[in-house]
């Protein structure tokens, strides 16, 4: 055989048998490890992953990294020597980790940061909740979940309606007044108005959204009292958007449409004091009148106003922007909300900006 021919087989059988090729690697015994249900009472639970070391050589595993802080792992840093069985112990805590959960353990080794990946799934049974947990917030005798009373987002098309538990810590029964404080466009009643000692009773809270003016963001209060002489005051927020029913193409082709000249302005630097105006142009691009619903700002400092509150098809307005920059200092941003008829698109925010300086 040429010696050039032998040399090059050579080469290749070198390359083919090097220790550490592509082909070496670690056999998983078990990559998946479903614990079914856990009862979160019950503590941790663990697992042993194994694999079969098939290098050529003696590997050791450098770090397991793990996606989320309930899973801890644990290793030998010892070598595994060729053909012999290594493992990596996973303990998972379900406290306060209620319901199905699937969490990833990478094992890495110390051969080219090779990776290998495990699973750990399952479901957690939560503990019952002690009512002190349940109902964290006492007032007087009684214990309610919340101090502030979220209604989430809704659209504006019918009444929200939520139900709010409450619990009788005391020793004695409770009679509510029925003289209930809350805005006009909601509604409020107590089922039972008698709470018995180790009893429960429900809020119940309806908000009529059905007026534009309750677009956007709103932060209420409610009241009431009890027999005791006790009263009880909650926060309440809600997000109201508008509604608008399922349109056809040639149905939204025709609805109106806001274009903006612009959609930020900066007023550079300023004096602090200074009154700072600027005029937005608005253009109803639709074939249908356009009605501006609401208009929002973000700050007591600014002020917004259109000159009409319709835009007819193909017409335009202004929006006069001041923005007072009294007590202000450093860089400002100031925002305002346009809620509008306008199917695609409701709601259309604006910026102004200021670096308002004092010397």
């Amino acid at each position: 055989m040429p010696q050039l021919l032998k040399a090059l087989l050579f080469g290749v059988l070198l390359v083919c048998f090097r220790p550490g090729h592509a082909q070496d690697s670690l056999l998983l015994l078990n990559e998946v490890k479903n614990f079914g249900t856990v009862a979160e009472k019950d503590g941790p639970v663990s697992h042993t992953f194994r694999f079969i070391n098939h290098y050529r050589e003696p590997v050791a595993v450098s770090d397991v990294q793990v996606s989320c802080g309930c899973t801890v792992p644990s290793w030998s840093d010892k070598m595994v020597l060729p053909s012999d069985t290594g493992s990596v112990t996973i303990v998972f805590n379900p406290y306060n980790r209620p319901g199905p959960f699937e969490k990833q353990v990478t094992l890495i080794t110390h051969i080219d940061s090779a990776a290998y990946d495990f699973t750990i799934k399952g479901y957690v049974k939560p503990s019952p909740a002690s009512l002190e947990a349940a109902f964290p917030y006492q007032y007087g005798q009684l214990r309610f979940p919340t101090k502030t009373i979220n209604l989430g987002h809704f659209k504006n098309d019918t009444i929200f309606t939520k139900h709010i538990e409450f619990y009788n810590a005391g020793n004695a029964p409770l009679q509510f007044e029925s003289a209930f404080q809350h805005p006009a466009h909601m509604a409020i009643s107590i089922v039972p108005m008698a709470v018995q000692p180790g009893e429960r009773g429900t809020i119940n809270l309806q908000f009529d959204p059905r007026d534009y003016s309750l677009l956007g963001f709103n932060q209420n209060h409610i009241a009431f009292s009890s027999s005791d002489g006790e009263s009880y005051t909650f926060t309440t927020i809600a997000t109201v958007e508008e509604y608008f029913p399922p349109m056809e193409a040639s149905a939204l082709a025709m609805a109106p449409k806001l274009l903006l000249d612009q959609s930020q302005y900066d007023f550079d630097r300023v004096r602090e004091g200074d009154v700072l105006n600027h005029v937005f142009r608005l253009e109803n691009a639709g074939k249908q009148e356009l009605a501006i619903r609401k208009i929002i700002t973000n700050c007591g400092c600014t002020v917004a106003a259109v000159d009409a509150s319709t835009i007819a098809a193909g017409a335009t307005t202004s929006l006069v922007v001041q923005f007072d920059t009294s007590g202000r200092r450093g860089s400002q941003i100031k925002t305002i909300s346009l809620f509008t008829n306008d199917p695609l698109n409701p709601i259309h925010t604006l910026v102004v900006r200021a670096y308002v300086e004092t010397e």
